[in-house]
């Protein structure tokens, strides 16, 4: 996974790939495909990973993603979107920000990335662009972004720290807090911050319909839209027509 933060590009980590792997793994097993013994589940230093095997279940731990970059960046951007909002600030008022995480959020790309890999894999762009247009939406996620003179200045404005207390509380949860120093000579800053979307702090169905609306808006007409996430929605309720109905919806041309 560090390999991919530090040599940003269009391979990702590719965390769910595991998901898959696994089911296919059981139902094989389950078929009589036999195969060496997996030290990685069956030693004893590894024992309190498996011991409540069939009583926890991690698919209920899923987090959802509020913006389309590294989770790690994500604590900072909430943050600085609560400043944003409590102050009644707008990116003019900000002279610099500063973003205290964890050591290997600091690792991320920095304030200047060539491309949207770069980019999406940085907490000091991103930053950046929440402070200055509030969202991180389809407009975001397109190559002029790159350029936008306004993010440019706060995001070489931006001084990315770790701290030992970060470092060591981030294991299931990652955490940041956010100053921003304004022109007028005063600071504001954050309380601690883990992202939301956590299990223990999900996204409400509003704020998930939200960010759908974000990321297909002048894609697909308002209707179609309203369509896909009705059927979302009742999605265990749906019949073989609605649900070839939900496919043709999602998989239709841009623009219909």
């Amino acid at each position: 996974m560090m390999r991919c933060i530090d040599f940003p590009t269009m391979l990702r980590d590719g965390v769910g790939w595991g998901a898959p792997t696994g089911v296919a793994a059981a139902y094989m097993a389950q078929m009589g495909f036999t195969g060496a013994p997996a030290i990685t589940a069956e030693s004893d230093e590894v024992k309190p990973w498996w011991d409540d095997l069939g009583d926890r279940w991690e698919v209920m731990e899923t987090h959802y993603k509020r913006y389309p970059v590294c989770r790690w960046a994500h604590p900072a951007l909430d943050a600085i979107e609560e400043l944003m909002q409590v102050h009644g600030l707008v990116h003019t008022d900000i002279a610099r920000m500063r973003i205290q995480t964890f050591h290997n959020a600091t690792r991320l790309a920095g304030g200047a990335p060539k491309n949207m890999d770069e980019l999406t894999y940085s907490i000091v762009y991103p930053a950046a662009m929440m402070a200055v247009r509030g969202k991180i939406g389809r407009e975001e996620l397109l190559d002029d972004v790159l350029h936008d003179p306004d993010i440019q200045r706060l995001a070489q404005a931006t001084e990315l720290v770790k701290t030992a207390h970060y470092t060591e509380i981030s294991t299931r949860k990652r955490w940041a807090d956010v100053t921003l120093y304004l022109k007028d000579g005063r600071k504001v800053q954050s309380e601690p911050k883990t992202p939301k979307g956590d299990a223990d702090d999900p996204l409400s169905d509003a704020e998930l319909e939200a960010k759908f609306d974000l990321l297909t808006d002048g894609l697909i007409t308002p209707q179609r839209g309203q369509e896909i996430k009705d059927a979302a929605r009742e999605f265990d309720a749906l019949n073989a027509a609605d649900f070839a109905h939900l496919l043709e919806n999602v998989y239709g041309a841009v623009g219909g």
